[in-house]
């Protein structure tokens, strides 16, 4: 079974990263799209059906919180995964009001596993 995950980054080697790590483990995990801020990621929800959104937090126009919130205004059900080089206790906090499902540090790739792992729960 595969699950279809949406990828949301403002840096597109970032995202050919994790798109080259899911498709390399191949733990059931497929990329279904990609969009590099939120309004894209938005519009990508009309055409693509994702399991999972993948979001950075940092990123022009809306933040990955803000962005998730967006997204559960159309789709409250959507399973969200925050990846960001910025996580602390705040923003952790900020993730969980928003219904984040979970968050992660993308400044170390030993994250990665734990990303995967975070997909498929």
């Amino acid at each position: 079974m595969e699950i279809p995950t949406l990828l949301v980054d403002d840096e597109p080697d970032l995202r050919r990263l994790l798109r080259i790590e899911i498709e390399r483990r191949n733990h059931g995990l497929s990329v279904c799209g990609e969009a590099g801020d939120g309004t894209a990621a938005l519009a990508a929800l009309r055409t693509t059906d994702p399991a999972v959104v993948v979001v950075d937090y940092r990123m022009p126009g809306m933040n990955g919180v803000e962005t998730a919130l967006r997204i559960r205004e159309v789709r409250p059900d959507q399973r969200i995964v925050l990846l960001t080089a910025f996580l602390d206790d705040q923003l952790r906090a900020e993730a969980d009001e928003a219904g984040i499902d979970a968050c992660l540090d993308k400044r170390s790739m030993k994250e990665l596993p734990d990303l995967l792992l975070a997909l498929r729960a």
